[in-house]
């Protein structure tokens, strides 16, 4: 970003290109490539039709805890937003 150069980084350009779409998709490719499953014993994926009910529980799991220096993301989800998401009403 040139944060540290001279002259100094145009706020506007920063503002413009940081958390812009291809950023967010170049994030979501590392993160899908790099995930790693540590042991799976048949739960996931999981299975609607055979579970009833699940819990998503503990103090983060409604919120963003992304790393940087920004207290906004721009654009996040976190773990409980993302299965509500994905499961809907059921």
């Amino acid at each position: 970003m040139g944060l540290f150069d001279a002259p100094y980084v145009d706020p506007d350009e920063a503002e413009r290109i940081c958390n812009c779409a291809a950023h967010r998709e170049l994030a979501y490719q590392a993160a899908t490539k790099s995930l790693v499953l540590l042991k799976n014993d048949g739960l996931l994926p999981l299975d609607m039709k055979k579970i009833k009910t699940f819990a998503v529980i503990g103090p983060n799991a409604a919120g963003i805890h992304l790393g940087g220096y920004s207290a906004d993301p721009g654009h996040a989800v976190s773990v409980l937003e993302g299965v509500r998401q994905k499961v809907g009403s059921r």
